[in-house]
């Protein structure tokens, strides 16, 4: 027996021995649907949204997938990644412009317009804080060189100054480094602490 736009939910059977009749109960793939949407609701009720650009835009009367779409975010990165990297050709804004003339009138009012607009610059605003947490970050990392570097850049910058061509043949190169690693080395020893702090033991 087929039954179209119906889900089947449970199976009761008797038994064929007895006679029994099977007997079956149906629900509506629109209930289901409905049914779906509000599980998928109540789990983003439940998000704890820790970004404070996403969680300002979040509603918990949308899905999670419903609220990062509003956004102008991917909810499944992988469905992005084949998308193509081409310049669009001039026809190909040209047909665009006419398309969003043709469709303005149906994008809702101008209020609806701009509250759709503020969703898409989340994207942008979370583009914005990503770049200034990289620069903030590179900017307070700790240079980093081991013992051993630190102790070999003074003896060297004590002896050569900044003759790296010098550094490199002076015997106390055990390690063979060339000119260019050396120079990279001292340079990241300047930007570091013990730097610092061997300056302000040469003062006192």
């Amino acid at each position: 027996m087929q039954v179209q736009g119906l889900v089947l939910n449970s199976i009761n059977m008797r038994s064929v021995k007895h006679g029994g009749k099977k007997t079956y109960k149906y629900r509506s793939r629109k209930t289901v649907s409905k049914k779906e949407n509000k599980k998928l609701k109540k789990k983003s009720k439940n998000v704890n949204v820790q970004n404070e650009i996403v969680s300002s835009e979040w509603s918990s009367d949308k899905t999670v997938k419903q609220n990062l779409e509003s956004m102008g975010l991917a909810y499944d990165p992988n469905r992005i990644m084949g998308l193509s990297l081409n310049e669009p050709t001039t026809a190909d804004m040209e047909t665009e412009e006419v398309g969003n003339l043709e469709q303005a009138t149906t994008l809702g009012s101008v209020k609806e317009q701009r509250k759709n607009a503020d969703k898409k610059s989340v994207a942008n605003q979370l583009e914005q804080a990503a770049v200034v947490a990289v620069k903030k970050q590179k900017k307070n990392r700790e240079a980093h060189l081991s013992k051993d570097d630190v102790g070999f850049c003074m003896r060297m910058t004590e002896r050569h100054g900044l003759e790296f061509e010098a550094m490199a043949r002076s015997s106390d190169n055990i390690w063979q480094y060339t000119a260019k690693q050396i120079q990279r080395k001292v340079s990241t020893f300047k930007k570091s602490s013990a730097y610092k702090k061997a300056e302000k033991d040469m003062e006192t």
